[in-house]
Order: structure tokens, then sequence, then C-alpha cells
């Protein structure tokens, strides 16, 4: 936790190739269609630099969304293109929340791309060379490729597109928790930001005199159908197109901006993106309305564990939703099976390649709902607390960089002195 005084404001104005079963090949070209040299052509255009249509790869399933999502969706899919038993082609392109849901939710042609739906231009994806360690780029189609998941990390109705909305057609399955921080600069001394701060620094911007944020192009924004800015707007009461600031293209250009700046920048990352480069930046602590200090996302600036999201003391946070187009005939099942899969394997709902899939969200960034004290029904709504029917607390900081383990360990998988054993420790919960 952070103390510090309310600062000083001058005007108060509201405002390549592993190998495969030829079986395996041999199903993947039958179910798209294609001869087996059109395939085997681009696959071996996509483990050279140049790009593949992402069309023509073995089983494509389009998830498009969050940022934040890239550390788990990354690790899935190559796991799904090289190890898992039924192997699936991810295709991913992960821009932000609100364009993510907008390509879902206004999917409702099936035979084309109703305006505002699908995704265009380029996107990532693994190829069956275990040598490749980085991803390739794959061209999707010029008229759009149809959507299979979006991932958000807000509410749909959060978007500003649809505020109010009552949406039909679509399932929204909240999963993991996603953390988001506010950024300072680098060489900054500042360590904290107030929500009512917020509201003048970026609804005001310099002529607020809040400093050290007074240069309006320092305020470093990626948009409103970003989460954190949406998450942001709700604790500081400022709604979207009323925000002072610098729109940036991406998450690499807000944090070499912080790096380079030596007081006045600010900006808001998803912590699965910022974990890795926490040495770049200056992590301020936030202050929510009524709170009587500021907290970290974590105990202290140097762990990973999110205590103080999992309990309720730092409110920038949004379960990672997985939004996909209800089947007509069967509203409970996803239209895309390959969407759904896919979604069940983020959720942590389905094993992929014999790994754990809820150890995945761990080890990107992400926190585990049986790992939470603490629920809300809405990204506005107050928090709740949240009782697990298995909860995984203790499991979940002995899997994290900087978790404080104080549970009995149960290594027979039954006897606890108290609590009951849960992945080998003892939950008291």
């Amino acid at each position: 936790m952070w103390t510090k005084p309310f600062a000083t404001m001058a005007v108060l104005v509201s405002v390549g190739g592993s190998v495969v079963a030829p079986s395996v090949l041999q199903g993947a070209v039958s179910e798209l269609g294609l001869g087996k040299p059109a395939i085997l052509q681009s696959l071996l255009r996509a483990g050279r630099a140049e790009a593949a249509s992402c069309s023509v790869l073995p089983n494509p399933v389009v998830v498009t969304g969050a940022t934040s999502a890239e550390p788990l969706v990354k690790q899935v899919a190559r796991l799904l293109a090289r190890e898992d038993a039924t192997p699936m082609t991810v295709v991913w392109q992960l821009k932000n929340s609100c364009s993510g849901v907008e390509a879902v939710v206004k999917d409702t042609q099936p035979g084309s791309c109703a305006a505002g739906a699908c995704a265009f231009g380029k996107a990532k994806f693994w190829t069956l060379d275990p040598r490749d360690l980085d991803p390739k780029e794959c061209d999707l189609e010029t008229r759009g490729t149809k959507a299979d998941l979006a991932v958000s990390d807000v509410f749909p109705q959060t978007c500003p597109v649809f505020a109010g909305a009552q949406l039909t057609g679509i399932l929204d399955i909240p999963g993991p928790v996603s953390a988001y921080a506010l950024l300072g600069a680098k060489q900054s001394t500042e360590g904290a930001m107030h929500a009512e701060e917020g509201h003048f620094v970026f609804g005001v911007g310099k002529s607020a005199g809040v400093t050290p944020w007074v240069n309006d192009n320092a305020l470093l924004l990626l948009g409103d159908q970003f989460a954190g800015q949406l998450l942001l707007a709700q604790q500081t009461k400022l709604p979207p197109g009323r925000w002072k600031g610098a729109l940036i293209k991406d998450d690499s250009e807000l944090v070499t901006n912080l790096y380079n700046d030596t007081q006045a920048s600010v900006g808001i990352l998803p912590t699965t993106l910022l974990d890795p480069r926490r040495s770049a930046v200056r992590v301020l602590a936030f202050q929510a309305r009524g709170q009587r200090g500021a907290f970290y996302p974590d105990r202290k600036n140097s762990s990973f564990e999110k205590q103080n999201v999992r309990d309720g003391h730092y409110p920038l946070w949004g379960y990672m939703h997985m939004i996909l187009r209800q089947d007509p005939g069967m509203p409970t099942q996803p239209l895309s099976v390959r969407g759904g899969r896919l979604a069940e394997i983020l959720l942590g709902r389905k094993v992929v390649a014999s790994k754990d899939p809820v150890l995945l969200q761990v080890q990107s960034g992400l926190v585990p709902q049986c790992a939470m004290k603490v629920s809300r029904q809405s990204d506005q709504g107050p928090l709740q607390p949240l009782l697990n029917s298995e909860p995984c607390g203790c499991w979940f900081e002995k899997n994290v960089m900087g978790g404080l383990l104080g549970c009995q360990e149960c290594p027979d998988g039954k006897t606890c002195t108290v609590g009951t054993c849960r992945k080998n420790f003892c939950e008291v919960q």
C-alpha cells in the first residue's frame, strides 16, 4: 500500500516444421477441402518469412480481442499446433477488447461479414516447425474473416458501442481475472494516483495542474476500445470521449515512451504484458474512491501474486470473457465448434497437450477465479465476497513468483490438519 496526500490542483473543473503424422495432415486437408500440394505449399511458405493465407492453414480457429490474452493464447496455440492429439491452428489478432467484441457480436450474417464484424489484415499463428521460436504472420481474407472467438477484459456492455444494450445471440463466459496497472515514467518520483486525481488529469489535462502530469502529450492512451482505459474510466468517473491525451499505437510504444520520459508520462497496461517489463517503467499504486491508501496489484511492487486484486483492495481488473456466437439450434452451445474448444481451454476447463490449463493461466500472468476472494457482476458493480467451492489460493501462491505460501501441504492428496486438500495444499476456505 502507498499513502500520499491529495495533490493540489490549480482548477476544479468536473469534468518451421515439426513432423506431423500423415493421417493428421490428411485430416486437415480433407476438412479444408484442399489438395495435398496446396496445403503443403502453404505450410512451406509459412515456415519461411512469406505470409500465408490464414484460411488454408490446418484446422484454423480465429480469435480476436484483448492484447492481455496474448501470453496465454500464444502458449495454447503452440501446444495445439505441435503437441496436441487433435491439432488445430490458432490464428490470433489481438488489438483491444471492444474491437474483438464487435467482430463477434455484429457477425449476424451467415454468409458474409456484416458492417463492423469480422477480422481484417494480418494475424499470427505458429508453424509446425519447432525450430520457429516466434509466430509467423498470415493474411486474413480481403473481404473479412469471421472470428470464431473474441476475448475481452470487460463485459460487452462496457464497450461504448454496446453501452446499455441487451445483446442477443451470443455466449459471454467470464474466465480468469486480468489486472491492469497505472504506469509512470521510469525516472518519475511519483508513486501513486488517486481516482479523483485521475478524473482531472485525464479529463482536464495540463490546465488542472495535477503534478507531475502536466503535459497532455504525455498522457498515453490506447483508446476507448481498450479495456484498461474503460476500467479506469469506471473508477475516475470519466466517460469515453472526454479524455485528454495522446493516442499511441500499442503497448511497446507506451513502454518506450515511459522509459524515455523523466516525469510527466502516464499510461495503463494489462499486467500480463507489463510484468515481464517492470524494470522499464514505474508502477503506480492506485487509490480508489473511499479508500484511505493506494494499492499496487500485488502485495508489493516486487512480487507477482496479485494479492490486492484477489482480496478486493485493488479495483483495476476485469474478467477475461470468452465471447462466442450462439448456435441458433442449440442456444447453450457455440456456433463455432473450434471456437468453443479453444474457449474451454482458455477458461481452464479442458486439458491441452496433457498440460494443466489453469497452470497455463497462472504462467501467463492471469488469476484463476479459484484464487479470487471477491467477485463482481459488472465492471462498474460493487465487489462481493466470493466463496469458491474449489479454492486454489494456496496452489496459486506456490506457482507465482514472490508468492507467500503459508499453507500446509498434503502430498498424499487427502490429509489436512485444517482445511481440505486440493491440488496437494490444505485450503481453509
